[in-house]
């Protein structure tokens, strides 16, 4: 950070690099969780998956890469790995699971863990969840801005 004048490009570049990388994770992580699947089924023979796999498959390699990218945006909005891990679990466990969802659990669906459960779980009622076009939307929202507010904060601050 001292060499770069410029410091909302630090910012592009681990985004860049942790969209990558997440994305990767994503895909290795549910493919051999997939391939250890049809293999345990294949042994009591049962060679079919059901047909949403591939939905399946592609939600959570897109949650997870965002999911990553929100992780970076909290990380340098508050200068701390233990701190962005404990707001973000803070955030979903108690901020949208104990009260938002109880004060208002009509719109949780636009809030970050319906959006990633949308992509995530399709045995989910077609009206109680967003379409999974709109879930990338809202998670991208979610990201894009906090990853703006992190890159004001980091062009601000002093790296002493």
């Amino acid at each position: 950070m001292l060499i770069a004048p410029k410091r909302h490009g630090l910012v592009l570049a681990k985004s860049i690099a942790i969209a990558l990388g997440g994305a990767l994770l994503s895909a290795v992580t549910f493919g051999l969780g997939l391939a250890t699947a049809v293999a345990a089924l294949a042994v009591h023979h049962l060679h079919h998956l059901p047909s949403v796999t591939g939905h399946l498959y592609a939600g959570s390699v897109i949650a997870g890469t965002l999911f990553g990218l929100i992780g970076t945006a909290l990380g340098y909005i508050t200068r701390s790995t233990i701190a962005a891990a404990a707001a973000a679990v803070g955030w979903v466990l108690f901020g949208e699971l104990a009260i938002l969802h109880t004060v208002i659990p009509h719109q949780a669906k636009w809030l970050i863990t319906g959006a990633a459960v949308a992509l995530t779980d399709p045995t989910l009622p077609a009206g109680s969840a967003l379409a999974a076009v709109t879930a990338i939307v809202v998670l991208s929202g979610y990201a894009v801005a906090l990853l703006a507010v992190a890159s004001a904060l980091v062009r601000r601050r002093d790296v002493a």
